[in-house]
Formats: C-alpha cells, structure tokens, sequence
C-alpha cells in the first residue's frame, strides 16, 4: 500500500475529535508505544476497540459517558481511576509521569484492564493516540504499480487514465524503486540520447528534436545539433569514434572484455580502411595495438579477415550496402547523401550486383528526397574506391573530378568519405 501527504493531512485533521479505536482497533502495546509509555497492568496484545475519553468531568458526570471497553485518559484523579475500572473500562491511560497506585492496579488485575503510564500530559497523549495505529489501517491499497523497465509511455497512458496522482515503481521483489507522478509526465516524455558518430539532424533518428541529447561522442565536423543545458561533447580529430570510445576506457583506467576490444577494434579497422585512410591518426594505430593486444588478434589479419566476411557473397544485401552506413549532408539547395561499403575486391562485387545496387539507391534517394546519392564502393586490397552515383550527378563530377557519365568512376587512393569525398562535396555545393 501507500501512504501520501493527503492520508497524513487527514490523520492529523482527525486529532481534533479523538474519537476512538470503534473503526481502527489498536493494541495495548501500540497505544503504549505512540504514548512513549509503560504497560503496568494487562497484556501488551490485548486489543482495544471502543472509545477514547478524556477524563476531565466530575466522577459521576464522567461514569454516565464510560462504556464498557472503552479507553480513558486520566491524570493523578485518584478517585477517578478505580471508579473508571468498576465501569469496566479496557485501558487506563495515566498521563503526566503519575503512576496508580498498588490499590488501582490491582484493581485493573481484577477486571482485566490495562493500565498505561505515560510522562505526556493529557493534551498531548491525546494527541498522539491517533498516531497509534499501524500503516496498514492508514495506506492506501489502490496503488498503481509498474516496474523498472516497463514502457514510459505505456506507464503514463496507465497514470492519466486513473484517478492516481502517481505511481509507484516496484521491482520483481515488490521493494520501491521510485516513483512516476503526473507532474512527471506532464513536464514530457523525453528520451535521454546520446549521439555516437554523428551530430548532425541530418543524420540522426527520426525524432531527435522530442528527445534529450546528453552526450555526443563523434570525430565529424560539428553540425547543428542544439542543446538546452550543457552537454559532455567529446570531439577529437581521429579517424574513427571508436578510437575516442577505447580512449575513454584507458583514460578511466578500465579494459575492456575481449570480446567489446574485438568489437572496438572492427570498428576503428573498418572506418580507417585497415588504418590506411587519410584520416587515421597515430591515436588510431596506438588504440588499435592495443585493442588487438587485449582481443588477442593480429589486427591487419582479422580486419582481412573482417572486409573477405563483410563482402562474401551469400551475406551480401544491396539494401544493406546502401543503407548500414549512409550519411546525409544539407548545403543551400543540396541534399546529398554518401553510403560507404568496404570490401575486397570492389570490380567483382559491383560487377555482380550493380543493377540491384542501382535501384537500392534510387529508392533511398526518392525516400530521402536528395538531390545526389552516391555509393562508396571501397576496396581495401587496391587501396581505391569505386564511386556510383544517382541523381544530380553534374555536382559529384565537379566536385570529384571525374567522369561519372557511365553511373560510376574508379578514384585511387580514395578511402575516406569524410576527407576525400564529402568535405569535396560539401565545397562544390557551397
């Protein structure tokens, strides 16, 4: 169950008219405890559940209120007491720090009363005899629950389609992890992101603008991604974000498994083209020993390794080709977007798939609306890159210096789309 600020306001409230345990009975020993007192006749664990009075009349005004079972509240009144107990009262409770004597508990004995001391006066052991309940009389039991790692928006639609004001996250244990209230949701559900490899909206998922970017890790140019706090933006000069991502992890004093520096390791192989790109960087080569070291590779053979997998033929897909790594660039009135494919032997693959390739890229450039599509056919053998190209062409002639009249052109020694084509690209447009 629950308890809030309205069920505390609401037992507080009630103070005012201490009307007794007839609705929520309460023990001995609980009464005891939210008096700070003493049990000194009957048993701890007995329950009462009949009215509360205050004994502030004459005797004989206060016996024609007393009822069998109820509670009094009484101070040093030695002729009230034991008058109280004949009634047949459940407890007597002695306030002021005054204990009965050996006559009235004796008494209490008797009639199977109990009889608790306690050093508040009568106002404030009034007071408190509300707080002598148990949470359970006072929680809630129509709680909303949800867990860790349900759906936010799921968890919200479920809040504003009930009369909660929130509700509370539990996990598979049923212990509290949290709590999810309607302010929570009004203020928006905004996904935290972290951009890794790019930072430009052109680039991004559908719907960055309605997340929260809180970190960018990326070796790009900066684009324009705006942020409204400040933001960790780790941006380095290398060729690869991988490079940056195992710098971190040493930087830290942490290494990485095996199989995440393997996986580091693909990746700054497969953007520095086998560390033979423009834009490889001593940083590249040193992370890569290293990340190879950890991995326990050779990492000039497992990249081989890598491109050989990446273009043999029964895992081949143009759909994938032109879509694993493709980045869109805006300058003016140009649209341009550039997919890069690694592999061994670029004449071989185009020669085999270039029909399938070519529609793969009218289709995403009709998609994407771009004005210029072009495909990075590299191979990491031959040191060079088979371009195609679709759409506004003229753009791609002029700023690659070649002839694309044919749909493709062979540039040598070109490997970086970043340095060597997109930079080119983006002067032409501009």
């Amino acid at each position: 169950g629950l308890i809030d600020q309205a069920a505390l306001a609401e037992l507080y409230v009630e103070e005012t008219a201490v009307a007794g345990f007839t609705d929520r009975p309460v023990t001995v020993g609980q009464l005891a405890a939210a008096l700070d007192g003493e049990v000194l006749a009957g048993d701890a664990a007995c329950v009462l559940e009949g009215n509360v009075l205050i004994g502030a009349m004459e005797p004989g005004t206060m016996l024609a209120h007393i009822r069998a079972g109820d509670t009094l509240v009484v101070g040093d009144r030695v002729r009230t007491q034991p008058m109280a107990l004949d009634a047949g009262v459940a407890c007597l409770v002695v306030t002021g720090g005054f204990r009965p004597g050996a006559e009235v508990l004796e008494r209490a004995a008797t009639t199977g009363a109990a009889v608790v001391s306690t050093a508040h006066n009568t106002f404030a052991a009034a007071r408190r005899i509300n707080l002598s309940r148990t949470v359970a009389q006072v929680m809630d039991r129509g709680v909303l629950t949800v867990e860790p790692d349900a759906l936010l928006a799921e968890a919200a639609e479920d809040l504003l389609a009930s009369p909660r004001r929130e509700a509370v996250v539990v996990d598979g244990e049923g212990r509290v992890q949290g709590m999810l209230t309607r302010t929570n949701v009004a203020r928006g559900l905004r996904r935290r992101v972290v951009l890794v490899d790019h930072n430009e909206l052109s680039q991004s998922a559908p719907g960055l603008d309605e997340a929260k970017v809180v970190e960018i890790v990326d070796h790009h140019r900066v684009g324009d991604v705006q942020t409204a706090s400040p933001i960790l933006f780790l941006n380095m000069p290398v060729g690869s974000t991988a490079t940056i991502v195992a710098t971190r992890y040493r930087e830290l004093g942490v290494d990485p498994s095996a199989a995440m520096a393997g996986v580091m390791l693909s990746a700054v192989l497969t953007d520095t083209v086998l560390l033979k790109s423009p834009t490889t960087t001593e940083t590249d080569s040193e992370i890569a020993s290293w990340l190879a070291g950890i991995a326990g590779v050779d990492a000039l053979a497992f990249g081989m390794e890598m491109f050989r997998a990446r273009s043999a033929a029964e895992t081949f897909s143009a759909e994938r080709a032109v879509t694993a790594d493709l980045k869109e660039y805006r300058v003016r009135d140009e649209h341009v977007a550039v997919a890069q494919v690694e592999t061994v032997d670029a004449a071989a693959l185009i020669a085999e798939h270039r029909d399938a390739l070519v529609a793969e890229m009218e289709r995403m450039r009709s998609a994407r609306g771009c004005t210029l599509l072009l495909l990075m056919v590299t191979d990491v053998v031959r040191e060079g890159t088979e371009v195609l190209a679709v759409g506004r062409t003229r753009l791609a002639e002029r700023a690659l210096e070649a002839d694309l009249s044919g749909g493709s052109a062979w540039l040598p020694g070109v490997l970086s789309r970043k340095k060597q084509v997109a930079a080119k690209l983006l002067d032409a447009a501009g």
